[in-house]
This record gives structure tokens, C-alpha cells and sequence, in this order.
């Protein structure tokens, strides 16, 4: 299962279903909490044959019901929310979260502004088991990713939207 409001979760989304995994379904939240930048998972998952639910807290007791429902061995996690305990032990396996720099480093909001900001010539995406800490669970995978001089943030995020569906 997939939680995610940005295109890049729709990108990984891609790379999961392209890659011969099983999506059971794909998770976002209802318009009124999404995010500006927020991408269209209702229509992705129309397209791709796969089940869509909106949900206000992945936390909350009856949301997480929803998303046990689907027996998941996984989720993979895009999410503005943070997990607590109850929700990291939905899936069989574990969940995956991702971050766009090279954990342990540049942990925290805005990362690509601030690599941008700072002129780093690249940064890593890293994809890590979720625990209850920010951004803190142990690397499964970094992919690295370079970032120009002349990048502005709609350049870096596109180019991570790629390196999301490589990884």
C-alpha cells in the first residue's frame, strides 16, 4: 500500500506496479488536508485498476483499520504525517519512507531548498525503514542525485520525481 500526496509518490507508485510489485491499493488525503502542491492519486489509480481511499489520519484507529484491511506487506510511505507505533505495525514487513538527502544529514523540512540554498552539487534520496523517529530508521537504499548550479527547486524536485521511480 501506498501513502502519498506529491507526484513523486505517483512516480514511485509507477516504479512498484513497472516492476512487477503488487500495489493493493493507494492512500491519500481528502482535498481539504492535502498539501498545495499535491498531485492527482484518484485519477492514477483509476487509471492503473488500482483501489483509492482518502484518509484524515493515518494514526487514527478507524483509518489504520482501513488500511489493515488490505493486508499489506508493506507500506510505502509519502505521507506530511508522521507514524506513530500502532500505524508502523500495519504492514507484515515494515514501512518505507524516503527522504531527499544523504541520511543522516539534512534531516528536517525543506531539505532541497536548503541543498539548493547551500550550492551542494548533489544530494542522495535516501529510502529507509520508517520508526517512530524523524527521518532516523535504517537505510534500505540511497540513489544519488545532482543538483546544478543554475537548479531551482521545480528542476531538483522533477529530477527527484526520476530518481524516486529508479530506486
Amino acid at each position: 500500500v501506498l501513502l502519498g500526496t506529491s507526484r513523486f509518490a505517483i512516480r514511485c507508485a509507477e516504479a512498484i506496479r513497472d516492476s512487477g510489485g503488487d500495489l493493493a491499493a493507494v492512500v491519500s488525503l481528502p482535498a481539504r488536508l492535502r498539501p498545495n502542491n499535491s498531485a492527482d492519486f484518484e485519477s492514477f489509480a483509476r487509471q492503473a485498476g488500482i483501489p483509492y481511499v482518502e484518509i484524515d489520519d493515518v494514526n487514527a484507529r478507524a483509518d489504520a483499520d482501513s488500511l489493515r484491511a488490505f493486508s499489506p506487506d508493506y507500506l510505502f510511505v509519502s505521507w506530511p504525517q508522521m507514524l506513530k507505533a500502532d500505524a508502523l505495525a500495519i504492514p507484515k514487513r515494515f514501512c518505507i519512507g524516503t527522504h531527499p538527502t544523504d541520511i543522516p544529514l539534512n534531516k528536517g523540512r525543506h531539505p532541497l531548498h536548503w541543498i539548493i540554498a547551500l550550492g551542494m552539487p548533489e544530494t542522495k534520496l535516501s529510502f529507509f525503514r520508517l520508526d517512530e523517529g524523524v527521518d532516523t530508521g535504517n537505510v534500505l537504499l540511497k540513489v544519488s542525485l545532482p543538483v546544478l548550479p543554475a537548479d531551482e527547486i521545480g528542476t531538483v524536485s522533477a529530477r527527484m520525481e526520476d530518481v524516486g521511480y529508479q530506486g
